[in-house]
């Protein structure tokens, strides 16, 4: 158990180390050691291949700092040490005093006919050695040109840690990028259903002030209704009301005669225009309408007011007792021609018909075609149910502006 967790913990470290990125970290090139004698070690200038590692360093990857040969003098100094003093330590520790990430060290020499130059990098936060090259040449400067192809596979694996480093934030910059298009996106998404929403409003606001306007243009005024008072009596300064309309297509001039004197109604009276009168004296009254019809009838005006419509009886029984004294009329004439023995049975249908056809053209002709309707009361609407509440009775709505009353026919 104990060993698989080591394990893990290693896994993760190793993760970690290789997803450190390398931007920004201090790399130190320390004085090569040479291990060259006589005229040949006069003759390479260890200083000047430490140089060429610094610029190949640099070239290789850019986001490091490399150290100068002057700084690492005067760190070492203020640190109580000669740069002499350590060609000997450890590079590790050499660099933890220079307070660098990583150094570079190496080891100049005589290998058969070649110059070598051993490359090692080292992290001096553990001490692990990273990676190790070799420069080698005939002459010195086959082992220059040699020196840059060696540091950049030195630094191969600080380049591929820049690499991944550099995908990572490139991914991670995708991801944000995509980020802000997909909250740009819901954004835009949730306007547009803002906008809907609100044009859908707009729609349905205008569709219903249209069915408001259309239903004002279509549905008369009840002026009976809607601007007279509540309720009559309970203004007594202009007594009680007495209002006359018609539910028919005819226009009518409307008086009335009551008390010795003839109130008639300013206005002639329609479908969809109500007579008003007020001071009428109470008790019997006489309605006089003229106009398209002709008729007088008498009512009675109490106290609390009286609402009158003028109707238009059906002429169906003039028209039955005309269509009976036709029929009979024939079968009278058939009788005359028929043949001896069948003319009685002729005769008594048609004698039966003409008696039921002059019953029924009396009755017409003797009753009024004109009908009134009459309330007394309080007329008021109430818009319970759509309907017209009138004198307390609940009646159909009322159609084509006619006054609503209570059916009292006469």
């Amino acid at each position: 158990m104990i060993r698989c967790a080591l394990v893990f913990s290693l896994l993760v470290s190793a993760s970690a180390a290789a997803q450190e990125s390398v931007h920004g970290k201090l790399v130190a090139v320390l004085e090569f050691n040479t291990k060259l004698e006589g005229t040949e070690k006069k003759a390479v200038d260890v200083q000047y291949l430490a140089d060429t590692v610094r610029a190949a360093v640099l070239d290789a990857l850019p986001e490091l700092r490399v150290m100068t040969r002057e700084n690492e003098l005067v760190l070492l100094e203020q640190s109580g040490k000669k740069l002499a003093e350590c060609e000997g330590e450890c590079e590790v520790d050499t660099g933890r005093r220079l307070g660098a990430d990583l150094v570079i060290s190496g080891d100049l020499l005589r290998f058969g006919s070649s110059f070598k130059l051993n490359l090692k990098l080292h992290e001096t936060r553990d001490g692990r050695l990273l990676a190790g090259a070799q420069a080698s040449g005939r002459t010195i400067d086959e082992l220059d040109a040699a020196t840059g192809i060696a540091v950049r596979k030195l630094l191969k694996p600080l380049i591929a840690q820049s690499a991944q480093g550099q995908a990572g934030e490139q991914r991670q910059a995708d991801e944000r990028e995509a980020q802000r298009q997909q909250q740009a996106e819901q954004r835009q998404a949730g306007q547009r259903q803002a906008d809907q929403r609100q044009a859908d409003q707009r729609q349905a606001d205008e569709r219903r002030t249209a069915q408001r306007e259309n239903a004002q243009r279509t549905t008369p005024t009840l002026p009976s209704l809607d601007d007279a008072p509540a309720a009559p009596q309970r203004n007594p300064a202009r007594g009680p009301r007495l209002a006359i309309g018609t539910s028919t297509s005819k226009t009518l001039a409307v008086s009335v005669r009551a008390g010795g004197k003839t109130f008639k109604c300013p206005n002639p009276v329609t479908e969809t225009a109500l007579c008003e009168l007020y001071g009428v004296p109470t008790g019997a009254i006489t309605l006089i309408v003229q106009g398209d019809l002709n008729e007088e009838r008498e009512f009675t005006f109490r106290p609390d007011g009286l609402h009158i419509r003028v109707d238009t009886r059906s002429r169906w029984p003039t028209y039955t007792g005309l269509g009976l004294l036709a029929g009979g009329s024939l079968l009278l004439l058939a009788g005359t021609q028929a043949t001896p023995g069948s003319e009685g049975l002729l005769y008594a249908y048609g004698g039966l018909l003409g008696a039921g056809g002059l019953v029924f053209l009396i009755f017409g002709l003797a009753r009024s075609h004109v009908t009134y309707d009459e309330t007394t009361g309080e007329a008021f609407r109430d818009v319970e149910g759509g309907k017209v509440r009138l004198a307390g009775l609940g009646l159909a709505p009322v159609q084509g502006g006619a006054l609503a009353s209570a059916a009292f026919r006469f």
